[in-house]
């Protein structure tokens, strides 16, 4: 079992500020935890929370004018299992949004609700 968990703040103001995104979250929380039950299955569940997020647009030519336009939380909690059959065969299947919230990913661009990725993986 491998938990990971990390957290950063970044300020942000008008054209101050450290960019990490096009949202410029302020907080950002990230935690993961995989657990491998057996050899050749690993299952990772991942939790992103961006917070205090915001879109600074610079509209002052002559004057050093900012409009912003504040943006919703991120919410977002993954799943991502995979199982190794063989040195040359593998299956993935990758679940996101799994509580199912609904944030801007930018300014009037929603993001995708609960998704789901399956695959097979080949290695020759």
């Amino acid at each position: 079992m491998d938990f990971n968990a990390e957290f950063q703040y970044s300020p942000q103001e008008n054209d101050k500020g450290y960019i990490t995104g096009l949202d410029r979250a302020e907080l950002i929380a990230n935690a993961q935890l995989k657990i491998t039950p057996i050899k050749p299955l690993a299952v990772t569940l991942e939790y992103v929370w961006r917070g205090n997020r915001s879109y600074y647009n610079y509209i002052g030519a002559t004057s050093n004018e900012w409009n912003t336009t504040t943006l919703n939380d991120i919410n977002n909690l993954n799943l991502h299992a995979s199982y190794q059959y063989n040195k040359t065969i593998g299956f993935f299947i990758h679940a996101s949004n799994l509580l199912n919230k609904q944030w801007d990913e930018f300014v009037g661009i929603g993001a995708q609700k609960i998704s789901v990725l399956g695959g097979v993986n080949l290695v020759f």
